[in-house]
């Protein structure tokens, strides 16, 4: 009797011309005694193991925002609920990539512990380690490849978040000084707001432009939702129209030294506190 080795079970071949009727009984008889016996194991495969409570995907499952999972590659803000709601992540760990001579701050590292920690009302903990650069410029997509080869998964009852600080420049869009590229995933370039050091302090505009690209993972502003507070800026998208917000405009862009003479912002305002409250089901 053949065997399909695709599906693992018996395949019935029709009787040769001259057969006797008798011995294409006795055929027949066999083929439906094996197909009984090894039914259980006639399937294509085995389907893929769900995932564990918690378990990230890393962009492989495009179903949506779970309750227990988060899409690390999913879109910018997509995760935001989970990182905001009480359960099931109660903790947000910060995993700071830093290339070689980019290391940020103490002051930053500080600043995000407190800043995320009093936006997603949670402990917030910072994981830092050093990774290979030299790239000169990274697209969207070298970023999200690079969290995915240098993070840990996202397992409750911890939410992990990839903050990386990168040599050289963002290769789609010279102005930036840093980006939020996926749903858990971010970069920020020391190299560009270095080159504003005669204008303003690169300490200050660094953990401004850190937690501005982490409210962006958080959704603001607007990023699938509606704010009850009508401030995006309409020429700038997903930005704050108030300037005493980290997540006005300019903050993100080389435009900061032209706009803010004494500094950016590095906090979130009165209105970014009252969505995340909303998106987070706590207002």
């Amino acid at each position: 009797m053949p065997w399909d080795r695709k599906l693992s079970c018996p395949v019935w071949s029709p009787s040769k011309p001259g057969m006797p009727q008798k011995m294409r009984f006795h055929r027949l008889a066999v083929f439906i005694c094996l197909s009984l016996l090894v039914a259980p194991a006639c399937r294509l495969a085995d389907p893929p193991a769900p995932p564990a409570p918690g378990e990230e995907r890393n962009g492989k499952d495009r179903g949506g925002p779970k309750d227990s999972s988060i899409d690390a590659l999913g879109p910018v803000g997509s995760a935001a609920r989970q990182l905001l709601r009480p359960q099931p992540f109660t903790e947000i760990v910060i995993e700071v990539a830093f290339v070689n001579g980019r290391e940020p701050k103490s002051a930053t590292l500080d600043h995000l512990t407190d800043e995320i920690g009093r936006a997603a009302q949670k402990t917030v903990t910072i994981d830092t380690h050093e990774i290979p650069g030299g790239r000169g410029s990274y697209s969207s997509q070298d970023i999200r490849n690079l969290s995915g080869s240098r993070r840990n998964k996202t397992s409750a009852p911890k939410a992990s978040v990839f903050l990386a600080f990168l040599d050289g420049r963002f290769a789609e869009d010279d102005q930036a000084l840093g980006v939020a590229v996926a749903a858990t995933v971010a970069a920020v370039f020391p190299d560009r707001i270095g080159s504003l050091s005669n204008l303003l302090q690169p300490g200050g505009v660094e953990q401004a432009v850190a937690t501005h690209e982490l409210g962006h993972i958080l959704a603001l502003v607007n990023i699938g939702y509606e704010s009850a507070s009508d401030r995006e800026d309409p020429e700038h998208p997903n930005h704050s129209s108030n300037k005493s917000s980290v997540m006005y405009w300019a903050v993100e862009t080389l435009s900061v030294a032209d706009v803010f003479s004494g500094g950016p912002p590095d906090r979130f305002d009165e209105a970014d506190i009252a969505d995340l409250r909303m998106l987070a089901g706590t207002s």
